[in-house]
């Protein structure tokens, strides 16, 4: 691997340290397009527009080959041509977010940091599954969390809330179909699979990695394979009806980049509406701080949000202030990992030692991360293939082979609580489908419960998922108001979305819209959204 990529890291804790999961992490660089101009700007210096730590390398290491990611003020500026003549390779377009990633050597970081048109230069930075490696104890076997997080008494109120007719996305290794994941009439309930794997795999189920596998369980096993049913002690996911789609965006080892990611955002981005996509879950995070205003991730992100898709991303792993993109980002759901103990009563509970949590400042605004917990801690869900990469790894985390040979693995990390509140979202949008993005995450989090004194803690959020509480309220309040929107999305002269304009959904569609200075989200009375300051519609 290039020392001088960043890794991304997949929110998974293992409870093994006989590999070094590190090493499995591939560096992406993400480069946007700006504007019309590819003039250097003596007025507009590079260090202005340019990751620090990119800086650096070019001053000490100019001839070394670096992934980046340029992200544009304009999607018509010919940024691409400019790199190709100044020796850059592998260049690829990031529509999504007006950019481009492309390898340069990094000398010439500077002088494309000084180019008009260009807003941001950053490293194209590995993305992992947020696992944990030994700091979990593995001496119990948990499928308490089905009933921790209110599932059971939801299940017991409104027997027919289980996801059916919602669309989620999981963006992660893959999915292997299988019974679990099947109707009871034998039809299956992932509906689609499109790979953007750094491994350039034609395959777009395949997971040959297993943390897919696993995440898509949480949300939508029906517990078939396991021999039971709900509540009777089978490996039941939070919303065993729902419907599924794979994006995969990590290769066989659980690498992925952020380019990779981006591409895979980019495809969801394009399909939503015709997939009927209303929840995504990224059970991922990149391993360095950034800015979510200058985070090429939290710029996609957004940019799904705000066309009326719900975004539930992991917080990490990495404990106190180190809370990583797309974790960071304020308008996206992130979950940080609770213990269930491993019993269904939750007066035990305790935030996981793990689960990364921070306060962040921007703009005069504040907010903390993560919104809220759901359990992380020894979660049972399935991995299909016996030749997946964790299966061989720790085969001592096997806990159930059914007979068709699925496995059912055992593992820990806010990788395993974000897809509960994935879940959970998709029981919210089913019992009324007119919910916005802001309103999910407003009853979520206003709904999530404090059992105990561990509750008080920031690595909390607002407390506990109850699922029940979460379904059933009726409150139209909305989160987000007056949150500064990345200045990626809302600086410039530029539109950002091909056709887009505000509706009363808070969905960008229909009209083109323009956004100037800093803009802020905010959701008026009827519901009626809108992204204010210094803004033309």
């Amino acid at each position: 691997m290039d020392a001088t990529l960043t890794p991304l890291r997949l929110s998974v804790n293992w409870h093994s340290t006989s590999v070094n999961w590190q090493r499995l992490l591939v560096l992406l660089l993400v480069v946007a397009t700006c504007c019309t101009s590819l003039t250097v700007s003596p007025s507009a210096p590079a260090p202005a527009r340019v990751q620090a730590d990119l800086l650096a390398l070019a001053a000490s290491q100019p001839e070394s080959q670096v992934r980046i990611i340029i992200q544009q003020l304009s999607a018509t500026t010919p940024v691409a041509q400019q790199l190709a003549d100044m020796g850059a390779h592998n260049v690829r377009e990031l529509p999504m977010i007006h950019g481009l990633a492309a390898t340069v050597p990094a000398r010439l970081v500077p002088l494309l940091g000084a180019i008009d048109g260009v807003r941001w230069i950053s490293r194209d930075v590995a993305v992992v599954s947020s696992q944990c490696n030994g700091c979990v104890p593995t001496d119990q076997v948990s499928t308490a969390y089905w009933h921790a997080v209110g599932t059971g008494l939801l299940a017991n109120r409104r027997p027919g809330t289980q996801g059916q007719g919602i669309t989620i996305a999981v963006v992660d290794s893959g999915i292997q179909p299988s019974h679990d994941l099947y109707h009871d009439n034998g039809t299956a309930r992932i509906f689609e699979g499109v790979s953007t794997s750094i491994d350039n795999s034609t395959s777009s189920f395949w997971d040959g990695y297993g943390h897919g596998d696993h995440v898509a369980g949480i949300i939508a096993s029906n517990g078939r394979d396991g021999g039971g049913t709900p509540g009777g002690g089978s490996f039941v996911g939070i919303a065993p009806q729902a419907n599924l789609i794979s994006v995969r965006v990590a290769d066989a080892q659980g690498a992925a980049t952020a380019e990779s990611l981006i591409n895979g955002l980019q495809w969801i981005f394009n399909n939503h509406a015709s997939r009927n996509i209303r929840v995504v879950n990224i059970s991922m995070n990149t391993t360095a701080a950034s800015d979510y205003h200058t985070d090429p991730i939290n710029a996609a992100v957004q940019s799904l949000w705000f066309q009326g898709v719900v975004v539930v991303v992991s917080a990490g792993n990495s404990g106190a202030d180190q809370v990583f993109s797309p974790g960071n980002d304020p308008f996206a759901i992130t979950v940080g990992a609770s213990d269930d103990k491993g019993t269904r009563t939750v007066s035990d509970d305790a935030i996981a030692p793990f689960s990364a949590y921070q306060h962040f400042t921007f703009d005069g605004r504040s907010f903390n991360k993560p919104d809220l917990v759901a359990p992380g801690v020894n979660i049972i869900s399935r991995i299909y293939r016996t030749d997946s990469t964790l299966v061989q790894h720790y085969p001592g985390e096997v806990v159930h082979i059914a007979n068709d040979g699925l496995r059912y693995f055992r593992m820990s990390g806010t990788s395993m609580a974000a897809p509960m509140v994935t879940a959970a979202a998709a029981l919210m949008l089913q019992a009324n489908p007119n919910l916005t993005p802001d309103q999910v995450k407003y009853r979520l989090t206003s709904t999530a419960v404090r059992p105990n004194g561990n509750f008080a803690s920031p690595a909390a959020g607002a407390g506990l998922l109850n699922v029940d509480a979460a379904v059933r309220t009726t409150t139209t309040t909305s989160a987000n108001q007056d949150m500064p929107v990345s200045r990626l999305l809302s600086g410039g002269t530029t539109t950002f979305w091909t056709g887009a304009a505000v509706t009363d959904s808070g969905s960008w569609r229909t009209r083109s819209s323009t956004f100037y200075s800093s803009g802020s989200w905010r959701t008026q009375a009827g519901r009626t959204s809108t992204v204010y300051g210094s803004t033309q519609r």
